[in-house]
């Protein structure tokens, strides 16, 4: 098992951290992105992948991609996409249950945004949880 989680570490760690490049090369991340992609909002620009990241503390196979367009004229500032790749997770569950980032990641506040995650789960299924502007589950505006 401690093998299994040392590959999948050092393959996280490379899906997080590479050098950018510009969009006319190809990317150096490890998996696949939109680099090199049309711009969808100035139609001139290319979008270049500038970063990975976990995206949220309860899914260890979701990444958030960050790209940026190269197009001066460009307004749109940086795209972000959350990608699931089942084969690259970016954390493991130790003990069956708990999850926690492998080894090497970088996962800013994993900490508190799974505290605030489970306590938001529990006011939810408690029937205390202020929803206040958000929407209600049962999809009605509060």
């Amino acid at each position: 098992m401690a093998t299994r989680t040392g590959a999948q570490a050092e393959t996280a760690v490379a899906m997080q951290r590479w050098e950018p490049t510009a969009a006319r090369w190809e990317c150096s991340c490890t998996g696949r992105c939109l680099h090199g992609e049309t711009c969808r909002d100035c139609r001139v620009g290319r979008l270049v992948h500038i970063a990975r990241a976990p995206n949220g503390p309860l899914n260890e196979f979701l990444w958030q991609e960050h790209h940026r367009c190269d197009s001066p004229y460009c307004d749109s500032g940086t795209w972000f996409y959350t990608a699931e790749y089942r084969d690259q997770p970016w954390g493991h569950r130790p003990n069956g249950t708990d999850l926690v980032p492998l080894p090497g990641v970088h996962y800013p506040g994993f900490a508190r945004q799974l505290a605030n995650r489970l306590r938001q789960e529990a006011e939810i299924n408690a029937g205390t949880y202020d929803y206040g502007e958000e929407f209600h589950p049962d999809g009605y505006t509060l």
